[in-house]
This record gives structure tokens, C-alpha cells and sequence, in this order.
């Protein structure tokens, strides 16, 4: 897969994100003054397409909007706990790989219950939160794939060759522990196949810590994996990659950043403060040259910034990261498709594009250069 140049083919929006990247300071560990006494509580994991996110939460993007934010996350199995605002003792905590682990699924309950005021839910959790009436909005998209270079993929144990469609019938095949997403992807890919699913025994919702045993051990054929598990996992020799997933639009593999109805109605203003820190950082990120975007884990998987393998790449965000409708009515088409859904349902209703608007425009305008400069 040929190479892009990162700033061919960017839209204007983007080109203006970049430009004022340029005035914006890097981040330093500086506090806010005036910071709102009350913490704003969101649900977090750890992923390609939330770590930006966590990257403006470690460097200060929110406090320096004056806005406190705690990110709430667990361990594998573990209990609640906040993510630390370094990067280095967040990375510690990452050593086994069993940190950062709820899903948009249980983020959205507690949402719903009042134990968070917002979070970040994958697509797939999304979809099921509307369908069942959750108090959930919508306000920003974080990370999302290329469709040039996806971040996910289908991978097989070593020496399992597929000449043919019907080679797959008797596998094994698991996801991971996640939002109906991953399921969804993989449902479909064996529908565009031709595969029926009756022939393959698909296990979902595995532990992260089991994939690879599991895969190893012969008790798993594969399944639909993230980038960053494939790369680990290639890396053993024990499986290699199948397909990229190219039999969808990979964009529609995203993140939401949302917040419970009655919180966004009341704190409008906190909301866009933290979506402007959130923006600034997408900035900072898009003006770096490729030679500066970290590459390695010695901070950690939130601070992998790019990881090129076999034609997948990371997620990307977009500038302004405004909610796309096209995007969360295929996921949905493709949730009815499978009888996860029962019906569509109008997704606009649970969706405020105004927080971005807003808050882009004055981000805008609060970097752009003055008359004659």
C-alpha cells in the first residue's frame, strides 16, 4: 500500500487546524488558574482511538481551558480507578496490558445511572445506548480508521490456509472484549464472504489476557482483532494477518466523546471547554512532522502517536472532530443487518453538533493572526 504524504488531500478545516497549531504553545505542566472546583467524571479505555484524548488529558489541554476532568477507568476485572495525569505512572500501570480496560457498554450504564457525567463508547456501544433510550448526546468524533489504512484486521493461527470460503468452516473464531462493534465487524465480514456463521463457532467478548493463549493453544482459529494486539501478536510468529478490513468503511470503526442528557443541558460551557481543549490538542498534533510523532510505548500505549504494519495504520482524528451522521447510520444499517438492532431509529436526536461549531469558531478566531500580521 503506497504511502500518503500527510498533508496531501487534507480538507480545508484541517489546513486551518494545522495553521493554528503554529500559535499554540506546547503544553507544559503548568496548572489553570480558576479551574471549576467540581471534576467533570468520564469513562475512558485505553485504545487507538481515545488516546489523543488522553494525550490532552496527561499535557493539560483541559486544565488550561480552567476545567477539571477525571478520567475513570479499570483494570481487567479490576476496580474503578482514575487514569494519573503522567503518562509515565499511567505507563507503568500498563505493563501487563490489563489497564484501561472498561467498555463503551458499561461506560454508558454508569452514564446512565449518574456515576459518570460523560465518556468515550465506541460506535457499537453508541448504537445500542440509542436504540434503548439511554440519556446519552453525542458532542464530538474522536479517533476513527483510515479508509486508506485501517487499524483492525482479520487474523489466523499459523498454518491454517484459506484457499476458499469453506476453508473456514469448523473454526474457531473469537473477538475481544469490547462494545457489540467488534462482533458486528466480524459477523459481517463472513456474511461479504460468503461464509455462513452457522459453520464457525465464534466466541466474543474474550479477556484480553486469554487472546493469545487461546490462539496459541489451538482453543482459537482467529478472529477480528485491533492494530496494535496484531502487531503484538505477528510478532510471536503464532498468527499472521488474513485481511485488513477493507469489506466495510473502516471510518465507521469510531469513538464518541458523549455526555448524559441533563449534565450537557446544565454545564453547556464545561462541555466546550473541554471539546476546545480537545481540538487545540488535535492542533498541536497535526502541525508535528512525521519524524516527531512517537512511535514506541515508552509512555505507554497512550503515547503512541503512529504505528505503520501490513498496511494498517492508527486511527485519525479529524479538525474540528464534528460528529458524521453518514458514518453512524452505516453502523446502524449494518446492526439491523444482523439483529443486533430492531429497526433504525432517528440517531440525529441523540446527537449536538452546536458544541463543536461553537467551539471551533472560537478557537478559530482566538488563533488566528491579527489584520496585518
Amino acid at each position: 500500500m503506497k504511502k500518503l504524504n500527510a498533508a496531501a488531500g487534507l480538507p480545508v478545516c484541517a489546513l486551518l487546524c494545522a495553521a493554528a497549531a503554529l500559535l499554540l504553545p506546547r503544553p507544559g505542566p503548568a496548572r489553570a488558574e480558576g479551574a471549576e472546583a467540581r471534576p467533570v467524571k468520564l469513562g475512558y479505555f485505553i485504545g487507538g482511538r481515545t488516546t489523543l484524548f488522553g494525550r490532552a488529558f496527561a499535557d493539560g489541554y483541559f486544565d488550561r481551558e480552567g476545567v477539571q476532568v477525571e478520567l475513570i477507568t479499570r483494570r481487567l476485572r479490576g476496580p474503578l480507578m482514575k487514569v494519573p495525569k503522567s503518562l509515565k505512572e499511567a505507563a507503568a500501570l500498563e505493563h501487563d496490558r490489563m489497564f484501561g480496560k472498561m467498555t463503551g457498554t458499561e461506560i454508558v450504564d454508569m452514564i446512565a445511572r449518574g456515576e459518570l457525567d460523560g465518556g468515550l463508547i465506541g460506535d457499537g456501544a453508541f448504537q445500542a445506548a440509542v436504540h434503548e433510550g439511554k440519556p446519552v448526546v453525542a458532542v464530538a468524533l474522536l479517533g476513527h480508521d483510515r479508509k486508506d489504512a485501517p487499524g483492525h484486521g482479520i487474523i489466523l493461527r499459523r498454518g491454517i490456509v484459506i484457499r476458499k470460503p469453506s476453508d473456514f468452516s469448523g473454526l474457531k473464531l473469537i473477538t475481544r472484549r469490547a462494545g457489540p462493534g467488534d462482533l458486528i465487524f466480524l459477523k459481517e465480514f463472513l456474511r461479504k464472504e460468503g461464509i455462513p456463521e452457522k459453520s464457525v463457532a465464534i466466541t466474543d467478548q474474550v479477556d484480553d489476557d486469554r487472546i493469545h493463549r487461546m490462539l496459541r493453544d489451538g482453543k482459537a482459529d482467529g478472529g477480528y482483532m485491533h492494530l496494535m494486539t496484531i502487531a503484538r501478536l505477528a510478532k510471536t510468529k503464532d498468527v499472521y494477518v488474513y485481511r485488513q478490513m477493507d469489506w466495510v468503511n473502516p471510518e465507521i470503526s469510531l469513538v464518541l466523546l458523549v455526555f448524559r442528557k441533563d449534565f450537557l443541558a446544565a454545564n453547556r460551557g464545561l462541555v466546550k471547554k473541554i471539546t476546545a481543549g480537545y481540538i487545540k490538542r488535535i492542533s498541536y498534533e497535526n502541525a508535528l512532522p512525521e519524524h516527531k510523532r512517537e512511535k514506541t510505548r515508552k509512555d505507554g500505549k497512550t503515547g503512541v502517536m503512529a504505528l505503520d504494519f501490513q498496511g494498517m495504520s492508527m486511527p485519525v482524528y479529524d479538525c474540528p472532530p464534528k460528529v458524521r451522521m453518514e458514518l453512524l447510520e452505516e453502523m446502524q444499517a449494518l446492526m439491523v443487518t444482523h439483529g443486533l438492532l430492531k429497526g433504525t431509529t432517528d440517531l440525529g436526536a441523540f446527537v449536538d453538533y452546536g458544541i463543536v461549531d461553537e467551539t471551533w469558531a472560537g478557537v478559530r478566531d482566538s488563533t488566528a493572526p491579527a489584520a496585518g500580521n
